[in-house]
């Protein structure tokens, strides 16, 4: 014992248990003060985090959702075509069944009677709320016969008046430099097999631990270290995703990863668990595609599958919860392998976890991934002149943050339907135009453009065509073509381009005429004549008819005759009341009251002329084009909707009377508009064929007591020649389009009421 006491004694040992002591105090002083440091670095990164305001739902641009346009609603009644209830199921992604055992929405069967030719169709159909209307889920039966709906009845054999599908969504419209579509979407509405494949695939503990996963943490710092990385994946928890995604850069730093910690350990104390994963099914990145970003599940649904949420199966909810890793690379458009390996995947986490069970797992593998054909584009392509004249609308309406980041929804006036036949129409008879003019197929030379085997310059110059169908009851725009490739050329000629009208604008004087005192039975000369430096020519030049009634004018718009009527027998003040009376009927651009103006040398638009011409079979009555009818917020609240306007602006006696003369415009042999009549339009009509002197522009204004449809062809250089009358170059696609809108009994035109 004493030998131990000198060992520790002796001067070297003492100079080496003080050192040690000096060291072991150092050491804690050092360990005090880097724990000391630390907390403050920490407390300063703490100091440095994001507060949790942008997690509220509140935060427009945060959560900010686009705005989503939709046609009119589907109403079917009694009268209504059968070819146009099919056709609009079709449009609308109805599964027609093999028999009448309907199970779930959105399918329909139907079956024809060999004996009667009745068609019996049942739908069930997909609920939807609407502004003023209400669809619940239940299927309804339908009786056509003579293709025209009789009777309607509920599933219990109840009768009905009138049921509904849903309307059909247009467009959508981003902030041009975001470019985000975003639909939220409550926890409670997502199927358990798609919450279920996030939590196998991306945190299975989510709702066990705080925030953070330590144990999860260490595991990934491994096989990042053993992999040559500092930073790598698979480490973070879904409420620390939602913490970089939402709130944090991206960047691969201590400092942002130590934030991303204590910005998720805030977010579990303020949230609850159910919030939390809410909030990150709404704001996942499911990639850019057709010029936008898909954010949120209710999104990256629609457009992948063209369904909702709530429709999803077992695969495709797997195939939502593979993207989000990496939306690129398992993209189940551009990389359709990688994306169903990655499917598999969350689907084998899945089973074993269990989540699914053996049986479901294969299955569900076995399923190859099938995206909706008709998978949603931006611009959707469909409607495209109609859809951009309605936001230019609403951008003198609205701001630009309540159009674009808050989910508003507008519902518009257009049939999908109708505007089908409508573009078909411009479309067909266009071709026909370009080879009369000697230009190469339009479709052929659009085809090498988009292939990239010519310049998008090939399709500069070719001619253009435009139609307009108006609701006369409602003033509702049912149809709207402003031109033929709205990706070539955007400009509206429906609602934007202003052209003479040439004798398209006769009805406007004739009416002048009429309320001047004179009757269609009154008679004017048919001869050479000029008004000072003016003078005038008939169609047919040189052809003369001598003396002839002013309905006669009409019907074979003759110009001498009608300028005379104008300038002679309506003197001294024609022109005014002519320019007067127009103004009553809707046309708002400049009219020179001079004597030309009897022959349409006034520049109008298509919307203009086709608004005028609604007076005529409305007894006087002109209605205000309508083409948005409402604009709603996401909870429901109407911020806008539009009624119909009917304007009285003729007396019924003197609107009967332009309307008995344009319907001979029709039924004369000799009318202008009897072309329809050959092509086997019988239903009863009237109208006007319109042509400019120099044959640059071609129209036909006409209707029938329900609608008006507008025509105008003509290319956008005001120089060039259509070399076709109105009725060889407007008249042809008026009649193909009327002949596929116009079914069942003629509807004949009303008739004042006996003073």
């Amino acid at each position: 014992m004493r030998a131990v006491v000198r060992f520790f004694r002796h001067p070297v040992m003492r100079f080496i248990v003080g050192a040690f002591q000096v060291i072991f105090v150092l050491g804690v002083v050092c360990a005090l003060a880097g724990t000391a440091l630390t907390a403050s670095y920490i407390k300063r990164l703490a100091d440095e985090a994001p507060s949790l305001d942008s997690l509220d739902y509140g935060e427009i641009k945060t959560w900010r959702q686009h705005t989503e346009v939709y046609s009119e609603v589907a109403k079917l009644e009694v009268g209504v075509a059968h070819d146009h209830t099919r056709r609009r199921l079709e449009r609308l992604a109805y599964q027609r069944m093999a028999n009448d055992g309907l199970i779930e929405p959105g399918t329909y069967y139907e079956v024809t009677d060999v004996d009667s030719g009745d068609i019996a169709m049942s739908v069930y159909p997909r609920p939807f709320t609407h502004p003023r209307i209400r669809q619940t889920a239940e299927p309804f039966r339908l009786r056509f016969r003579n293709n025209l709906l009789r009777e309607i009845t509920g599933e219990a054999g109840d009768a009905r008046d009138v049921v509904h599908l849903e309307p059909e969504l247009l467009d959508e419209f981003y902030n041009v430099d975001e470019g985000l579509a975003r639909q939220l979407i409550r926890l409670s509405e997502t199927p358990v097999n798609l919450t279920n494949a996030f939590l196998a695939i991306e945190d299975n503990d989510f709702y066990a631990h705080s925030g953070v996963h330590p144990r999860r943490f260490a595991v990934a710092m491994v096989r990042n270290v053993m992999s040559g990385r500092i930073f790598g994946a698979g480490a973070s928890t879904i409420t620390q995703q939602l913490a970089k995604n939402l709130l944090l850069t991206r960047d691969k730093t201590i400092p942002r990863k130590v934030k991303e910690w204590i910005v998720a350990l805030r977010i579990e104390q303020q949230y609850s668990k159910e919030e939390i994963f809410e909030r990150y099914l709404n704001f996942t990145d499911f990639g850019r595609r057709s010029g936008r970003t898909l954010a949120g599940v209710k999104e990256a649904t629609r457009f992948f599958f063209d369904k909702d949420v709530s429709d999803l199966s077992l695969q495709e909810c797997a195939l939502l919860a593979a993207v989000p890793n990496s939306p690129t690379r398992y993209s189940p458009v551009q990389n359709p392998a990688n994306a169903k390996r990655r499917r598999d995947l969350v689907l084998r986490q899945m089973h074993r976890r269990g989540y699914i069970s053996s049986v479901n797992y294969a299955n569900a593998r076995a399923e190859d991934i099938e995206l909706s054909s008709t998978r949603r584009k931006a611009p959707r392509g469909f409607a495209p002149h109609f859809t951009s004249h309605i936001r230019q609308t609403l951008e003198n309406t609205y701001t630009p943050e309540d159009l674009y980041s808050r989910g508003l929804r507008v519902y518009t006036t257009v049939d999908p339907v109708f505007q089908e036949h409508a573009m078909t129409a411009v479309n067909a008879h266009l071709a026909i135009l370009d080879a009369a003019l000697q230009y190469q197929p339009y479709a052929s030379v659009r085809q090498q453009v988009d292939a990239g085997f010519a310049g998008a310059e090939r399709l500069e110059g070719y001619i253009q065509g435009a139609l307009v169908m108006i609701e006369n009851r409602t003033g509702y725009v049912r149809a709207f073509v402003g031109g033929r490739d709205f990706v070539q050329n955007q400009y509206s000629h429906v609602t934007q381009a202003r052209r003479q009208p040439g004798s398209a604008f006769k009805p406007v004087v004739f009416t002048a005429a009429w309320e001047h005192g004179l009757t269609p039975r009154d008679k004017v000369l048919d001869e050479p004549w000029s008004l000072g430096d003016w003078t005038p020519e008939n169609y047919r030049a040189g052809v003369y008819s001598g003396e002839v009634e002013l309905e006669e004018a009409v019907i074979r718009s003759l110009n001498i005759p009608t300028a005379r009527m104008l300038n002679e027998m309506m003197a001294p003040d024609g022109p005014k009341k002519a320019a007067e009376l127009a103004r009553r009927l809707g046309i708002t651009g400049y009219l020179p009251p001079y004597p030309a103006l009897a022959l349409g040398v006034a520049e109008v638009t298509l919307m203009e002329m086709a608004t005028a011409y609604t007076a005529f079979p409305n007894l006087g009555i002109r209605v205000t084009p309508v083409m948005v009818r409402h604009v709603v917020t996401l909870d429901g609240q109407i911020l806008e909707e539009n009624v119909p306007q009917r304007v009285p602006s003729l007396d019924p006696q003197i609107a009967h009377t332009t309307n008995a003369v344009l319907q001979q415009v029709m039924d004369h042999p000799r009318g202008t508009g009897g072309r329809a009549r050959r092509a086997g339009f019988t239903y009863p009509a009237g109208g006007k064929t319109g042509t400019t002197s120099d044959y640059t522009d071609a129209w036909f204004i006409g209707y029938t007591r329900d609608i008006v449809t507008g025509v105008w062809v003509g290319f956008d250089d005001p120089t060039k020649k259509v070399d076709h009358s109105g009725s060889e170059g407007a008249l042809p696609i008026w009649t193909d389009f009327m002949r596929s809108v116009t079914v069942g009994r003629p509807v004949q035109f009303a008739r004042p009421q006996r003073q």
